[in-house]
């Protein structure tokens, strides 16, 4: 009786039935990837397996170690699920395709907490894995993974020809691959709204179709050929949901003159994600597949509407940014804490020269791969253009006032009131004279949330700022006198940009005491940066463990070579700066051990721990005896192994600040997160809140 009435529904309604049918093809594919999912959480995670898996991708440098994407050949019910596995050498030397044999601790790769931010996930990797010791067995690379090989040697060709900045700049835009982008320039990029053209998207797609559209030939005939260079830059680029959407949709609209068939943009667009969800459903909690068809949403339904050919070309080129980005601002500011206002200026300023960039990267690097000679000559106006390229990016990001935070509320207030008004004028019910006078009102109104002069610190009072630098800590705490930092470090190592923007807004010249907790990379690397152009006078450090020894030289002798004074102690110190106590003290024994910082004035008491455990912070609340602690900086990011029962009842802190980013470890974790609800602290994250900011007076 069930399938007969869905018969019958089908016949008389088509429409209804074919989005009832979908709906349920929908279901049951979700249904069955959920169920595999669980299954190998259930049966799997926790377990220490033989595997044997074939690699997929070239091995990353981790904080630890190395990571590299895997395939696992093992018979049984992990056959062929993919496997990220993390090893401790980080100089782990294999290539796509090679055998790699190991006893395999297994665990979830679903990373992030947030539910809706499951990056490992939409890209198809279900398991995480670690190995101490592993066997390697080099295979021929097969062919469905040579576009991996063929986008390494590009990289390779590029870095040969090119200095370093400009060959990851240039990389970026041929593959999409980010990782060789210097952390200077990255920053800039989501500073100015343009990472996105680094992100193999759609806008690389256009490109290339563009160019091979100006080859000679009957359109027909193009068509026909271009689908496998669509399918060979989808493989190059690693296969990305975006640039898989933009893949698919470019294929329709070749494909439709031949079919005899209007091409349709919103069509095209359900059926690429449609296709992709398919493959993977958890496809789409993926951020780049949310924005790449969120972007395209708006480019379809809200710029053809206010797009004139009368206004020319600057007019439309804002138009297409506004529609780019309307639909995808919440998104931004949801998952990224700030929005860029300067995008349209910045792709005014630098957009126009991609369509040249992109193209003639690619062809200078396969020519170096086959004719280096000629390769090096080309390399020279192309280089030339990338390096103006990048200054005018580095020179908009300097502007003040360029990002709207997505933790302030009048930010939220004013973006619902522009998304109200906005909406009115969409669709027609504001007209002329009306329409204009509250776009215009939206603009004073905008002043008023970016406009925020820093506040002045008055005598004997102490601003104290958590800077938002993904996953690392940077502290820096000014009176009004003296700077004092504590740490400056990151993974996504913009952590110097974030400081040194930060010493820029207050008039700050030099750097009176820094202090460090430990020597781990997401603590100290953005040190050399900010130390080349802000003088330090002292510097107060723990004793590095064995492993750190020679970051921790390194970085002693660059600082007394440029005059600082440099303590390094394993026992207990106090250094007075005005009215501001800084008392330090060595705990714990592991490769985490270093110092405990409590900054005292007045009344108000702070308490850093940097990435001490539980156990070293028994030690610290057994050595010292802990004032009432205002706030206290949550120990290792949020990890369940510190910030624990003891500390938190000894200090009895108002308020626990997480210095957290993007991570794939947890943090910060709900043990953690409950352990402060539980002793009534208030819990404030770099990650959702952006920068923290208290003053003491």
């Amino acid at each position: 009786m069930l399938f007969a009435g869905a018969a019958l529904f089908l016949r008389r309604h088509k429409l209804l039935g074919a989005v009832f049918l979908a709906a349920v093809i929908g279901m049951l594919l979700c249904w069955y990837w959920q169920g595999r999912v669980v299954d190998l959480e259930r049966n799997w995670v926790g377990r220490i397996e033989p595997l044997v898996m074939e690699v997929t991708d070239y091995p990353e440098e981790s904080l630890y170690g190395s990571y590299v994407e895997t395939k696992i050949l093992s018979e049984g019910e992990l056959h062929n699920v993919h496997l990220l596995l993390y090893v401790s050498d980080p100089d782990l030397d294999v290539n796509p395709g090679s055998q790699l044999s190991a006893y395999v601790r297994l665990r979830t790769a679903r990373g992030d907490q947030d539910p809706w931010v499951l990056y490992n996930y939409s890209n198809g990797i279900f398991l995480q894995g670690s190995a101490k010791y592993y066997r390697i067995q080099d295979q021929p690379t097969p062919f469905r993974l040579l576009p991996r090989v063929w986008a390494h040697g590009i990289g390779q060709s590029l870095h040969q020809l090119f200095p370093d900045e400009e060959a990851g700049f240039l990389f970026a835009l041929t593959t999409g691959t980010t990782v060789d982008l210097s952390p200077e320039l990255d920053y800039a990029l989501k500073e100015t709204g343009l990472r996105h053209i680094v992100a193999a998207s759609g806008l690389h797609v256009n490109v290339l179709i563009t160019v091979l559209f100006l080859l000679p030939g009957n359109r027909k005939r193009k068509g026909i050929l271009f689908l496998p260079a669509l399918l060979a830059f989808a493989a190059l680029a690693g296969f990305s949901p975006s640039i898989c959407r933009a893949s698919i949709m470019e294929a329709i609209i070749l494909l439709a003159p031949l079919v005899e068939r209007e091409e349709d943009g919103l069509t095209s667009l359900s059926l690429a994600l449609a296709l992709i969800v398919a493959g993977n459903p958890y496809a789409v909690t993926g951020v780049g597949l949310q924005l790449s068809f969120c972007a395209m949403l708006g480019l379809l339904t809200i710029s053809p509407s206010l797009r004139n050919p009368k206004r020319g070309k600057i007019w439309n080129s804002l138009v297409t940014t506004l529609g780019a980005n309307v639909l995808t601002l919440p998104l931004v500011l949801y998952y990224f804490g700030s929005f860029s206002l300067l995008t349209p200026l910045s792709n005014l300023v630098v957009l126009w020269v991609i369509p040249f960039l992109m193209p003639a990267g690619l062809t200078v690097a396969l020519l170096g791969l086959c004719l280096p000679w000629l390769a090096g000559l080309a390399a020279v106006p192309v280089g030339k253009v990338a390096e103006g390229t990048i200054i005018w990016i580095y020179t908009i990001s300097r502007l003040p006032h360029a990002n709207l935070s997505g933790g302030d509320p009048m930010v939220i207030a004013w973006l619902l009131l522009a998304y109200l008004i906005g909406g009115l004028i969409y669709w027609k019910k504001l007209r002329g004279r009306a329409a204009l006078a509250f776009g215009l009102a939206l603009l004073p109104a905008l002043m008023l949330c970016f406009w925020k002069p820093e506040q002045a610190i008055p005598p004997g009072g102490m601003q104290i700022s958590l800077l938002d630098v993904g996953q690392g800590q940077c502290i820096l705490i000014l009176s009004e006198s003296d700077t004092i930092v504590i740490d400056c470090g990151s993974e996504q190592e913009h952590a110097d940009e974030a400081l040194k923007s930060a010493l820029s807004r207050q008039h700050r010249d030099h750097i009176d005491l820094l202090i460090l907790t430990h020597y781990d990379s997401d603590h100290i690397n953005g040190l050399p940066e900010v130390t080349e152009e802000y003088p330090v006078y002292q510097l107060l450090a723990p004793q590095p463990t064995a492993d750190h020894e020679d970051e921790a030289a390194k970085l002693w002798s660059a600082l007394e070579a440029k005059g600082a004074t440099v303590t390094v102690s394993n026992d207990d110190e106090r250094v007075q700066y005005g009215s501001i106590a800084f008392s330090t003290t060595a705990i714990g024994t592991d490769r985490n051990s270093g110092l405990a910082i409590l900054v005292s004035q007045d009344e108000f008491d702070l308490l850093v721990t940097g990435d001490a455990n539980l156990e070293a912070e028994q030690e610290l609340v057994s050595r010292w005896t802990l004032p009432k602690i205002e706030v206290l900086v949550a120990g290792h990011h949020g990890s369940k192994y510190a910030t624990g029962e003891s500390l938190l009842a000894q200090g009895q802190p108002d308020s626990v600040l997480i210095s957290v980013g993007s991570n794939s470890y947890g943090h910060p974790t709900e043990e953690t997160l409950d352990r402060c609800e539980a002793f009534g602290a208030e819990v404030w994250r770099t990650d959702e809140n952006g920068t923290l900011t208290i003053q003491v007076r």
